[in-house]
């Protein structure tokens, strides 16, 4: 799913405190994959890594000019399909060997030029070494712009620093483990039939996962509901200072304290994605 489709507002919590709007930044994060517990790794099946690169496709502005495509060497397929997405088939891809030799001299051997560029990576792991393949491309080529696509972006810290300006989108977030792709099968190991069956069983996972967590969420969102139903529509205790006051204003105190309590629980699980359509 795109990280970030805009702001939603929910009714309840409308009602709740005034007029919230919600980030759907601030929900829970739902993965389309799980790792398996054999291995403990994410495979991606030829469909799965496809969907990716068309997810990150939509991404770019439509204003964007590639005058060249670079791509890692493990990225030329990803590069092929989004150039095919977005109409540049007249624009050349150049493979760019991710070795020390290759990114301490960038200029023995990288071609040379200027205009917009299009740099492809396969997964955007900590960005360290995306950020310097773009900085060393700096030195032999000239940006007019600078955009960086990945297929999957791991969920962790990234480190790298791009140069200024750059722009950046990936298809699909994916767990901070290792990612295994169907190229990658030896036959000696696994079949490419078993690699998928993997790929189909860490989909299969995640969205068992998914399913489980919206029914606790909707439970825990009802349970809060009836409480907090419960206490508005209770008559409020008699005040009165003829038979123990005390004890009355006491309980008073708590049913409003209760009140403010599950009220604060409302806007939270809101906020944290537990209402339906967040």
């Amino acid at each position: 799913m795109p990280p970030n489709k805009g702001l939603i507002q929910d009714p309840a919590v409308s009602l709740l405190e005034g007029n919230i709007t919600i980030n759907e930044n601030s929900a829970p994060l739902l993965l389309d994959k799980a790792a398996t517990k054999d291995d403990g790794m994410v495979y991606h099946s030829y469909v799965d890594v496809h969907n990716a690169v068309i997810e990150a496709a939509a991404k770019i502005d439509s204003t964007f000019q590639a005058d060249k495509i670079f791509a890692f060497d493990d990225s030329v397929i990803i590069a092929t399909i989004l150039r095919s997405e977005l109409d540049l088939n007249d624009v050349p891809i150049t493979v760019l060997p991710v070795n020390e030799d290759s990114l301490n001299n960038p200029k023995n051997g990288w071609p040379e030029g200027k205009g917009g560029v299009l740099l492809v990576t396969l997964v955007d792991d900590n960005r360290y070494t995306t950020s310097k393949y773009a900085n060393a491309l700096k030195t032999c080529y000239e940006f007019s712009s600078l955009l960086v696509v990945s297929a999957f972006s791991k969920l962790k810290e990234k480190r790298g620093s791009l140069p200024r300006g750059t722009q950046f989108c990936f298809g699909s977030q994916v767990l901070d483990v290792g990612q295994r792709f169907p190229w990658q099968t030896k036959s000696s190991i696994s079949t490419i039939t078993e690699h998928i069956k993997k790929a189909e069983r860490c989909t299969s996972i995640a969205a068992f996962k998914k399913k489980r967590d919206e029914k606790l969420a909707m439970k825990r969102r009802e349970e809060r509901m009836d409480v907090f139903n419960m206490l508005v529509t209770t008559e409020n205790p008699d005040v009165s200072m003829k038979e123990e006051p005390s004890n009355d204003l006491d309980n008073l105190h708590r049913d409003l304290l209760s009140a403010d309590h599950i009220t604060k629980q409302l806007i939270e699980d809101s906020k944290r994605g537990l209402y339906g359509g967040i």
